[in-house]
């Protein structure tokens, strides 16, 4: 679905644009408005944003992506330390307080 709010906001900025057109295609147009019972204007754009929605979606998964980044920075951080992953993992292994002691 769309973000309604993009919507909103794109529709407070609507503004007049022509284009030339096929005589054939005004008519499909047309056609394909009125089976939906709506203007050709309001079908026209839904087509366009549906035809344009890949590209807005690969442009806010890029935006999702670098706030998740940045939240995981913030939150999380990152290691920085001299020890490899293998390293850090025996020795969270060796100090787990939940394994029992070796019967001997």
């Amino acid at each position: 679905m769309y973000n309604t709010s993009r919507l909103t906001a794109m529709a407070e900025k609507k503004r007049q644009t022509a284009f030339r057109l096929d005589p054939v295609l005004i008519g499909r147009l047309k056609e394909a408005a009125r089976r939906e019972s709506i203007s050709v204007n309001e079908y026209v754009s839904r087509t366009l944003l549906e035809a344009t929605r890949e590209i807005l979606s690969a442009e806010e998964k890029e935006a999702e992506k670098r706030a998740t980044e940045a939240f995981l920075d913030t939150f999380y951080g990152s290691w920085s330390g001299p020890e490899t992953a293998e390293e850090i993992m025996t020795a969270i292994k060796e100090n787990s307080s939940s394994r029992p002691a070796p019967v001997l």
